[in-house]
């Protein structure tokens, strides 16, 4: 068992390198890559995996190889300030270090750039000749427009090569779609030069002379970066070049890393390099007490801590999550991102059962920010007996469960207080409600239940209208004083704040929420039971979306719960104040050049009268004028289906 599954993760861990060397980018996250990595060297240390550095390039006419003359070899990690102790204090063992400054031994901080590494190469009279990126660490790929680069030198040292990242500034993030280490792997891979090259600059963090005599003698690593600054200013030449900083302090420089100092960078980073302190003695010195193979042992990169982590799953709960069924593992209690975690959310039903996850499974989980981790991956220890979870009815209320595509679901919609539990916490969620947390939506239908109300939307609502009935409960539930008032007043803000489309948008239609609604231009109720209308008169139903409506408007009582809350709670939707009837609706976004924002408003009513500003997107407005592509008012914009204009799009639409 153990054999097959060191090759499985062989085999995954090649897959990924290879999409991330030659594609630019990975179907998982550099944590779990690492996680993964990590787990193969306690399976199998001397692996000839681990021999490799990056991944060969695959064979392709569009580039052009390039053997590098020295090896870009990779980098040794460590994951927790004090496996970096532990490492300085190894290396400071080793007799014969030097160290000029009297402060014992120390390490040279740098950022780890998160883009592609690769080097630009001057030729015997120290002009620009090429530049390439990696690839494996022997072989990389021509870089064709690489002198047209932000940052890339056209003069240094004769037969020389300077080492950095290609990389792409964090300030571009709004104008630029989707991750950007991925955008500078495409942008570098190109033919030719196109525009968006513009977006990407070479970080210089290295330096390496083929001719003995054209090397650069330094002290310590921050002589070094400043002696190849001094060079570059001396021959007039645009650059960029890595931050350096001493300390011997490792974990007090990588707390200010995690809290401050990754995100004062002008580059995404994924960790801090630890180079020992000293010149090319020292790094020789400590080579030579290695056996040097994939990095050199002279420095190290500290990562973030893993968002990732195995523990054994020892039970599984099962709640009722608007119909569906859903599962929580209880694992045994591990440290993730330093949060002792006991609990971890399990995919749908057919998934679990694919994932063979039963109380006894092995399960890697990853947990982000503070939402409970999920599992990610199971095995099963050969010969271990798992007990695998069987279960055909409802927990809550034993209806005879019924398969709903990948999950279990329970078809007692209107009939199980676990259902509407979680479609209340669901509608409460998409009107914004703030206040009412799950313990009080669960004592609030536990009471609607036994006092023999409907599980309705409708029913909720009159309740909620209705004063003797709220305070009768909240007597029972809280007894008077502040915490009652503060409900209240939630319920109130509630419909006060209440739009059309969001209470729809909740209105628990399987897999259908405000976004798809607006996608198919349906934001009022008007406009839903038009839909209906005209689904339930197709001879053919083309799309995903139109057979859900169409199922769910089948069932009686969903209909009647629609129609009731459009009558009671028509008179409560709120709609934009102090905009004329028949006005076209438009927010502005971002600098818009050549206008300053209230010239612009003035401007357009000349181009048209009946063009009214409104300060935020909502679903009704018509359209948004922005130049840039990653504002929460433009993202907000393609989530409401609104076009976004530029001022001469403005002038062609509404132009008189």
């Amino acid at each position: 068992m153990e054999n097959t599954e060191i090759k499985k993760l062989v085999d995954k861990l090649n897959r990924w390198r290879e999409m991330y060397y030659n594609e630019g980018e990975t179907e998982v996250s550099d944590e779990e890559f690492d996680f993964e990595e990590r787990r193969l060297k306690e399976m199998d240390p001397n692996n000839e995996y681990f021999i490799q550095v990056g991944r060969k390039l695959k064979s392709n006419t569009r580039d052009i190889k390039i053997e590098h003359e020295v090896p870009m070899l990779s980098m040794q990690k460590v994951q927790v300030a004090e496996d970096a102790v532990k490492w300085l204090y190894d290396i400071s063992k080793i007799p014969g270090l030097y160290f000029d400054d009297g402060l014992g031994l120390s390490v040279w901080i740098d950022p780890k750039l998160d883009g592609i590494s690769g080097k630009i190469v001057f030729d015997k009279d120290g002009n620009f000749s090429y530049g390439s990126t990696r690839g494996d660490g022997k072989v990389g790929a021509i870089i064709k427009f690489a002198a047209d680069i932000d940052g890339v030198p056209k003069h240094f040292v004769p037969n020389s090569e300077l080492r950095g990242e290609f990389i792409i500034n964090k300030k571009y993030s709004k104008l630029i779609n989707g991750p950007l280490r991925n955008n500078c792997s495409g942008i570098l891979k190109r033919l030719d030069y196109t525009d968006d090259v513009k977006y990407v600059s070479f970080v210089i963090y290295d330096f390496h002379a083929y001719n003995p005599k054209n090397d650069i003698e330094f002290r310590d690593r921050g002589d070094k970066i400043k002696k190849i600054a001094d060079i570059l200013e001396s021959l007039d030449e645009k650059f960029h070049i890595v931050p350096v900083e001493k300390t011997n302090n490792i974990p007090e420089i990588y707390d200010r890393y995690v809290n401050k100092l990754r995100k004062e960078w002008e580059y995404e980073t994924d960790g801090i390099i630890l180079t020992v302190d000293g010149g090319e003695d020292n790094y020789d010195l400590i080579d030579s007490k290695y056996t040097i193979t994939t990095c050199h042992k002279y420095n190290m990169a500290l990562k973030p801590p893993a968002e990732f982590a195995s523990s054994v799953v020892t039970g599984i709960d099962i709640a009722v999550n608007r119909q569906k069924l859903s599962f929580v593992a209880r694992v045994n209690p591990i440290f993730i991102n330093g949060v002792n975690v006991s609990r971890a959310t399990l995919d749908n039903y057919q998934n679990m059962r694919k994932m063979k996850i039963g109380v006894g499974s092995t399960v890697l989980m990853k947990r982000s920010n503070d939402v409970i981790p999920k599992i990610v991956e199971s095995y099963n220890e050969e010969g271990k007996y798992i007990d695998f979870l069987k279960i055909t009815k409802c927990p809550v209320c034993g209806a005879e469960l019924i398969k709903y595509y990948q999950d279990l679901a329970c078809p007692n919609e209107y009939g199980c207080v676990g259902i509407f539990k979680s479609k209340v916490e669901y509608t409460f969620g998409c009107l914004g409600v703030k206040n009412i947390g799950p313990a009080v939506i669960s004592g609030l239908v536990d009471w609607m239940y036994s006092h023999n109300m409907s599980l309705s939307y409708y029913s909720l609502f009159v309740f909620l209208l209705t004063e003797h009935n709220l305070d009768e409960f909240l007597n029972e539930f809280y007894g008077t004083g502040k915490r009652s008032e503060i409900f209240k007043n939630a319920v109130k803000w509630m419909f006060d704040n209440m739009y059309e489309i969001k209470l729809l948008g909740g209105f628990n239609i399987p897999s259908i929420g405000e976004g798809e609604l607006i996608k198919h231009n349906i934001k009022s109720f008007k406009d839903l039971k038009a839909y209906i209308k005209k689904v339930q008169s197709m001879n053919y139903l083309e799309s995903a979306f139109d057979n859900v409506i169409f199922n769910w408007s089948k069932d009686k009582n969903h209909m009647d719960d629609l129609l009731k809350c459009e009558n009671l709670l028509g008179q409560y939707f709120k709609v934009e104040e102090g905009i004329p009837e028949g006005s076209v609706t438009y927010c502005i976004s971002g600098e818009i050049p050549g206008y300053k924002k209230s010239e612009l408003i003035k401007y357009l009513k000349t181009v048209n009268d009946s063009l009214a500003f409104v300060d935020s997107v909502t679903v009704n407005t018509n359209f948004l004028i922005s130049y840039e592509t990653g504002t929460t008012k433009v993202l907000k914009a393609k989530k409401y289906n609104i076009p976004v204009y530029t001022i001469d799009d403005v002038i062609d639409h509404y132009g008189k």
